[in-house]
């Protein structure tokens, strides 16, 4: 009995990384992705801890 699992990897380009923050920003925030960034930037977030926050801050761009 083998215990391996089949996953399949899908790398994202910068267009798909937007199309799932926009999804999860609404999943969770009923907001898109831009007013997600806005607000993250902002400090809105900074005294939630819901789990969503830092799943979608994490795909926010990294500064330069």
């Amino acid at each position: 009995m083998s215990d391996t699992l089949d996953i399949e990897v899908q790398e994202l380009g910068p267009e798909g990384v937007r199309e799932m923050l926009d999804a999860m920003a609404q999943h969770y925030f009923q907001i898109s992705g831009k007013e997600f960034q806005r607000r993250w930037e902002a400090g809105e977030f900074e005294d939630d801890d819901s789990p969503g926050v830092m799943r979608i801050a994490l795909l926010l761009p990294q500064p330069a």
